[in-house]
């Protein structure tokens, strides 16, 4: 699969200030040089579209000039709202059709995209809570796109931390991993680093390449084996345009799935139970001993 993967170096953190739709122009601008070039989708990262395409006119006809002069479909992030429900979403946008698909996150991050127990915590911090005045809704979709015929695995940012999410996407035939993320609240720290190093594991664990794309970086394509295909500096507009291995092969994790947590913790918790037994035993023994030391004259 030809992926076209762009990073728009977009201010785009929950402290930034940025007049709306500056970040869906930053990836559109870094998009630009690509324009002619044959490739079989466009990744965006999470909410490059910060207008959201389905409802805002500007937003949908930036997308839509996108995909026809890639003449390719579009995988971008957005916020997308259901009457009172609001949430984290991709897109799968199709030149002169529009949105022909879309995955909501389905955990979003506590403290981050919501405030669980609002009332109870928002009195504590009411300055640091302000700063997410919307809780994201739990989304329901399946987390495969269909994308040409090609099963398409998503998962947006932390989600490739979750080994039950990256479970559902395989089992649902996905040949291939995108990993869309907005990293610009990390600043330089190694937060994004870390990210991908997460993601080249699942690469190794599951079989399949990942594509993991940020608004700041750290920004990489990996291939099944773990080895890098591409990587963009952080912190500059840029692109990845590389053709990604796909792959349906079954690996060890794929066919043991959760049974190796599961044993594992019962080995470590068998373990941890024994030793208290054992701690116990062995000082109720030694309890009733005294050390008899000899009397002074």
């Amino acid at each position: 699969m030809r992926v076209a993967a762009v990073q728009g170096n977009s201010d785009a953190g929950l402290f930034a200030e940025y007049a709306p739709g500056e970040i869906l122009d930053n990836h559109a601008a870094a998009t630009e040089p690509l324009y002619g070039q044959d490739v079989d989708v466009v990744v965006w990262p999470e909410n490059a579209a910060d207008l959201d395409p389905l409802t805002v006119g500007q937003s949908a006809a930036t997308l839509d000039l996108v995909t026809r002069r890639m003449n390719a479909p579009l995988v971008t992030g957005t916020i997308t709202s259901t009457g009172d429900d609001v949430f984290n979403s991709l897109l799968l946008w199709k030149p002169g059709i529009g949105a022909v698909d879309q995955y909501d996150k389905i955990h979003p991050v506590p403290f981050a995209e919501y405030i669980p127990d609002r009332d109870f915590w928002y009195p504590l911090a009411p300055d640091l809570l302000s700063l997410i005045p919307r809780d994201y809704t739990v989304g329901t979709r399946d987390n495969v796109l269909d994308i040409d015929d090609v099963k398409t695995g998503v998962a947006i940012c932390f989600d490739i931390v979750d080994d039950n999410l990256i479970r559902q996407m395989i089992a649902g035939g996905a040949q291939i991993i995108l990993a869309p993320s907005n990293n610009a609240d990390f600043g330089d720290s190694d937060e994004s680093v870390q990210q991908l190093a997460i993601a080249r594991l699942r690469a190794v664990e599951y079989g399949r390449s990942v594509v993991n794309i940020s608004t700041v970086g750290t920004s990489a394509i990996i291939a099944p084996d773990g080895s890098t295909i591409a990587r963009l500096p952080t912190f500059e507009p840029g692109s990845m345009v590389q053709d990604v291995p796909l792959s349906t092969t079954t690996t060890p994790a794929t066919l043991v799935g959760a049974g190796v947590e599961l044993t594992l913790s019962g080995l470590g918790l068998g373990g941890l139970l024994l030793a208290i037994g054992l701690t116990r035993g062995g000082n109720g023994r030694t309890g009733s001993r005294r050390l008899r030391l000899p009397r002074r004259k």
